[in-house]
């Protein structure tokens, strides 16, 4: 286990590192403009999507797909590349209407379009190959592919003049070359009848069906998080100018300690508890849990001093610095909310008759959207408001998870 932590960290922090990397190069070169809160907006619609396919891939292939042959595995990709261009149909329509909103309808919004939808595309893919890698027990491959995503946009940053558009285009690619990467592993040396692919088709197909509304309830946990940061991102859209970028930003660092330690955790987590009784499984979760809220207040702690020290530096210097770090105090809360749902979800669908808070999750999503059009409609709307609203939101599902879990005590 330990071994593991120290491996997949080390490559968890690098890719990390890499992604922390273009986000400083890209608010150094575009900063907070108006062709950057476009490119956020026209990516939110596919991430919504993808942050609502991608879990369910990856719980439902998992335990499906463990002892199967590769010719299952191989008519599972089929069924996820129609389900990925289907979705991406429908990401390009709902974009298109979006259209609606701006004065102009010009090359550049067409361009990103396109590059969010293969985003989505190959989004999907790509979970399932990781899914396949990990029923395989060869998760090492994943990390090393997540290299794939931020190197090449590194170094154009780095190198040439940097336009929105390119970096789109550069970083949809980006999402096609992981997928290439994970599938090569997935299906090295094997060759097929390409012929037969309604045939390969028929298992798939069978085991969707198979699927009933609890399942979906239960796949529903992790997602609701996702959808409440993208519901944040719609009305960004609503203020001024740069406030769509700035709310992107202010999440940035909770977004390096959700694909470093959390992202690890996540994996070994899950992984962990297939082999275990459900009390176990429940020891192991507090466990972690109680690792985590020691890692946020050391987090909220480091956040404070940084932000004291740009501020003391120089605000005048650092204006917009100074704005991401202190929205970043609003993330606080969420770092610990996020793997509870995430982490509690993962024993959800390993364990049968366990509390599914999915009613709850969805008073969050209600409360969220009610509170957020209120001060919307009353001129209250701002990127603190908006997080504070998210926050309080997500405090639902997770009091009720807590409590559940202290039944087993």
């Amino acid at each position: 286990m330990k071994s593991f932590f120290i491996k997949g960290l080390s490559i968890a922090f690098l890719v990390k590192g890499l992604g922390l990397l273009r986000d400083i190069l890209t608010f150094y070169y575009i900063g907070f403009s108006s062709q950057f809160d476009s490119y956020i907006l026209f990516l939110t619609i596919p991430a919504l999507i993808s942050s609502l396919v991608v879990p369910f891939v990856n719980l439902w292939v998992v335990p499906v797909c463990k002892d199967c042959n590769s010719e299952v595995k191989l008519g599972f990709l089929y069924f996820f590349i129609i389900i990925s261009f289907f979705l991406s149909f429908l990401s390009i329509s709902l974009s298109f209407l979006m259209l609606l909103r701006e004065e102009e309808f010009s090359v550049f919004y067409i361009i990103l379009i396109i590059t969010s939808a293969v985003v989505l595309i190959f989004s999907i893919l790509a979970e399932y190959s990781s899914s396949i890698l990990i029923s395989e027990g060869r998760i090492e491959k994943i990390y090393y592919s997540n290299l794939l995503i931020n190197l090449p946009v590194v170094l154009y940053l780095s190198i040439f003049n940097v336009e929105v558009q390119t970096l789109a285009i550069i970083s949809s690619t980006c999402f096609m070359l992981r997928f290439m990467y994970l599938n090569f592993y997935c299906f090295k040396y094997k060759s097929y009848d390409y012929k037969f692919i309604f045939r390969y088709l028929k298992f798939p197909i069978a085991e969707f069906k198979k699927l009933n509304f609890e399942s979906f309830k239960k796949m529903s946990i992790g997602p609701s998080f996702q959808l409440s940061i993208y519901l944040g991102r719609f009305f960004c859209s609503f203020l001024p100018e740069g406030s769509l970028s700035l709310y992107y930003y202010g999440f940035k660092l909770f977004d390096a300690f959700k694909g470093t330690l959390l992202f690890v955790i996540i994996t070994k987590y899950y992984s962990q508890i297939q082999n275990l009784e459900l009390k176990e499984s429940i020891q192991v979760l507090r466990k972690y849990l109680l690792t985590l809220t020691c890692i946020v207040i050391a987090y909220s702690v480091f956040l404070a001093v940084l932000w004291l020290i740009v501020f003391e530096y120089g605000q005048s210097n650092f204006d917009e610095l100074s704005q991401i770090l202190y929205l970043s105090f609003f993330t606080i809360l969420i770092m610990f909310q996020y793997p509870t749902l995430v982490l509690y979800q993962r024993l959800v669908v390993s364990f049968e008759g366990l509390f599914s808070p999915f009613k709850y999750v969805i008073l969050m999503i209600i409360f969220q959207l009610l509170c957020l059009t209120f001060v919307t409609l009353f001129s209250l709307l701002s990127v603190e408001v908006i997080l504070v609203i998210l926050s309080f939101g997500m405090i639902i599902p997770c009091y009720k998870i807590i409590f559940h879990l202290k039944r087993f005590s």
